[in-house]
């Protein structure tokens, strides 16, 4: 990644994708809220912001990970 590139959020890559955040926590297997927390940038724990990364990754055929998006990580 570039230094002039930003990491994107959690919402703007399920808007890029089209993807409703009930659709991600439910691949992630994790709460709608703990979706909902990682939006807002309220601080979650590594185990969850790795399911919804995997998640992220398998819905859209993309790699997302901690070091690529912005994810507030307790």
């Amino acid at each position: 990644m570039n230094q002039s590139e930003q990491k994107e959020t959690i919402k703007q890559i399920r808007q890029r994708y089209h993807l409703t955040a009930q659709r991600v926590a439910e691949m992630a297997s994790v709460p709608l809220r703990v979706e909902y927390v990682m939006e807002i940038g309220c601080p979650v724990s590594k185990k969850d912001a790795e399911k919804v990364m995997q998640a992220l990754s398998a819905l859209t055929g993309d790699r997302f990970t901690l070091l690529n998006v912005t994810i507030n990580v307790k």
